[in-house]
């Protein structure tokens, strides 16, 4: 069984009538979705933290493949959207109001709630690949902090 979930509107990118041409099953939209009441800033749309039963329950079912692309850590980076601020900016001496600094946040809020949905007895035995289509886009500041031209990728086996 196939998904392919982002808390966006399918008609971004069309992505509504290309996901099922890629071979998703199951499709999970903004607009597939509406008595979710949901809303985050940094992107018009649903707060990723709020579709984690939507994870949670089709690992509930046997061979499942589980494509997310996640909304809250795009570029303006609002921290409206930040629900869990355990990042300090200072100890790694970037500004506190800095889009970098806002970038992170909501990166490692992401992770806490990845952490909280790994944990669920439905995600026993589950491999996770987290991977990044581009460095975070920040203007104006000190573009070294993230490596131009080069994604991330986290793999992990839930035991």
């Amino acid at each position: 069984i196939t998904y392919a979930m982002h808390a966006a509107t399918g008609a971004m990118y069309d992505r509504k009538y290309w996901y099922p041409k890629a071979g998703f099953q199951n499709l999970i939209f903004r607009d597939t979705l509406p008595d979710l009441k949901s809303r985050c800033y940094s992107f018009p749309g649903f707060c990723d933290r709020d579709l984690l039963p939507y994870v949670t329950n089709a690992f509930r079912k046997d061979k499942v493949f589980f494509y997310w692309l996640t909304l809250n850590t795009h570029m303006n980076y609002d921290l409206r959207d930040l629900e869990k601020d355990s990042f300090d900016c200072g100890k790694y001496g970037l500004s506190v109001d800095s889009s970098v600094c806002r970038s992170l946040k909501l990166q490692k809020q992401f992770f806490y709630y990845l952490n909280i949905l790994i944990n669920r007895p439905e995600m026993k035995s589950a491999y996770i690949i987290v991977v990044g289509d581009h460095a975070p886009p920040v203007y104006g500041e000190d573009k070294n902090i993230f490596e131009e031209n080069k994604i991330s990728i986290l793999k992990v086996k839930v035991k």
